[in-house]
This record gives C-alpha cells, structure tokens and sequence, in this order.
C-alpha cells in the first residue's frame, strides 16, 4: 500500500489516466500490466481460500 500511494505514483497514475484518450495503448498497457494484475492475483488468492474453507465466495473473482 505505501508504494501505492507515494505521490510520485498518484502523480504517474493520474497523468496515465488524464492521457489515456490520446494514448490509449499507454493506458492499456498500464492496466494490464498493473491494476488487471492485481486483480488476477486476488481471484487467485480468494479462490485459493475459498477451496481451504478458511472464506465463501461465490465467485473469488473480485470484480466478477
């Protein structure tokens, strides 16, 4: 969380998002290589604790 929200990557995520109309494969890029992986790495964690009993989901895909 603390590297997340330095203001130097609040400043990079904002500039990102400010240009994605002009840039849109930067902004693909970024998500892809950024938020959508946090993502997959949360479905596999929730599905990971879903199967040891230890959560309940329906779907351990955060953004299902």
């Amino acid at each position: 969380m603390a590297a997340l929200t330095r203001p130097k990557a609040i400043r990079l995520r904002r500039l990102i998002i400010a240009n994605a109309d002009a840039f849109p494969a930067l902004g693909a890029a970024w998500y892809e290589q950024g938020f959508e992986r946090v993502l997959v790495t949360l479905a596999a964690t929730f599905r990971h604790l879903t199967d040891r009993g230890v959560l309940r989901v329906d779907d351990p895909a955060p953004a299902g």
